[in-house]
């Protein structure tokens, strides 16, 4: 078993997940979009797949590499999308110009809502030939400096790898976080997460 020390410069984020795939219609959203959040200056990526038109636009969500979830509804007219994730109180806004999405996500609660800013690029396959690619494929282990409260003095990384990109999850004693997915890029490894 690997360990994550603190020195590894392997990052992973918690944050929604999305995807999609590329398509010579230029007012088209469908396909594979590179998409992110941010908030307070840190960007969350994420995949994001659009799908179908009109009454059956829709978008897709991943859980590592596996889509996870749908949008519950979503439209497309004149340059605007809407997708909203209604189980999750989620609504994705945004705007297509020059290939670009740009606008929001507002996700509610019961009692305050988180208002993040949107970006999307139409997808690219890393060009793994011309980056030198760790592989991280395998079990890690990611010690605590304290035990959880479960007594855990450390988590299982788990790490499925095709390329420049990965899913993984982490196991704790009461089970595991759900799945991670993620690129190489910049030099580190960055991973988020749809939950």
């Amino acid at each position: 078993m690997k360990t994550i020390s603190h020195s590894t410069r392997l990052a992973f984020m918690v944050s929604i997940g999305v995807a999609s795939v590329p398509t010579t219609h230029a007012a088209s959203v469908d396909g594979r979009w590179n998409a992110s959040l941010t908030r307070n200056g840190t960007v969350i990526p994420f995949r994001l797949d659009i799908s179908g038109a009109g009454a059956t636009l829709k978008g897709t969500l991943y859980d590592g590499f596996e889509p996870y979830e749908a949008t519950t509804s979503a439209t497309f007219q004149d340059g605007n999308l809407v997708l909203n994730i209604e189980h999750y109180l989620t609504t994705i806004t945004a705007t297509l110009k020059d290939g670009r999405l740009a606008g929001n996500v507002v996700s509610r609660s019961r009692d305050s809502s988180a208002e993040y800013t949107f970006e999307a690029t139409r997808y690219v396959a890393p060009a793994a030939a011309a980056v030198d690619v760790p592989t991280i494929s395998g079990s890690w282990e990611i010690p605590l400096d304290t035990p959880s409260s479960k007594g855990e003095k450390a988590f299982r990384f788990i790490v499925k790898q095709k390329g420049a990109e990965v899913a993984a999850s982490i196991l704790r004693v009461d089970g595991d976080t759900g799945a991670y997915s993620g690129t190489y890029r910049d030099g580190k490894w960055v991973l988020s997460q749809w939950h």
